[in-house]
């Protein structure tokens, strides 16, 4: 009897695009929009200041994990590191939980570092340096834990550079799985 093994190769193909937002502290309102979007179809937004219009409007660090291979999101995570402290803690915690070889893709929404500094360290081990950034100001990542030299990050360190030039990347995550 001949055993025969059957490989399977999937292709990951999964394009990535990213914009930050940063809040205005201004008696103007400015609309401003963040977003998400994996092969073109959003996935997340949030809005600053919409005309009156419906609109989500998160305020912190968004975080997805990202299927490489389905081109989806999983899981979702919004913690509000502008005021809570928690939340920092609680991002620490999920970075810490992350399998290796996790996609992780990060967006700052409104105003995200000003509790964010006991994430740091948990971050800038997945290659998201960002204690340089200040108040308003915004960043945007991609990153694959335990992969940090992979790591695509864009940042813009002020307020003022922020709202005419917000941090954003476009990113496609490529490789291939083999099945048996």
């Amino acid at each position: 009897m001949t055993t025969v093994l059957m490989l399977c190769h999937i292709v990951a193909n999964c394009i990535v695009d990213a914009l930050s937002y940063s809040g205005y502290g201004g008696s103007e309102c400015t609309p401003r929009e963040g977003h998400v979007k994996l092969n073109q179809h959003l996935v997340w937004k949030s809005e600053w200041c919409t005309d009156g219009a419906p609109s989500t409007r998160e305020r912190g660090l968004a975080i997805f994990e990202v299927d490489p291979f389905k081109c989806s999101v999983p899981a979702t995570h919004v913690f509000d590191t502008h005021q809570k402290e928690a939340d920092a803690l609680q991002l620490v915690s999920l970075l810490e939980k992350a399998p290796h070889g996790t996609i992780i893709v990060g967006v700052s929404a409104d105003e995200a570092v000003y509790t964010l500094e006991k994430a740091l360290p948990a971050l800038s081990e997945i290659g998201v340096k960002v204690d340089d950034v200040q108040y308003r100001g915004s960043f945007v990542f991609i990153a694959q834990k335990g992969f940090s030299e992979k790591t695509v990050l864009d940042k813009t360190l002020t307020e003022e550079e922020s709202n005419s030039d917000p941090a954003k990347f476009i990113a496609t995550i490529t490789g291939i799985q083999t099945l048996l």
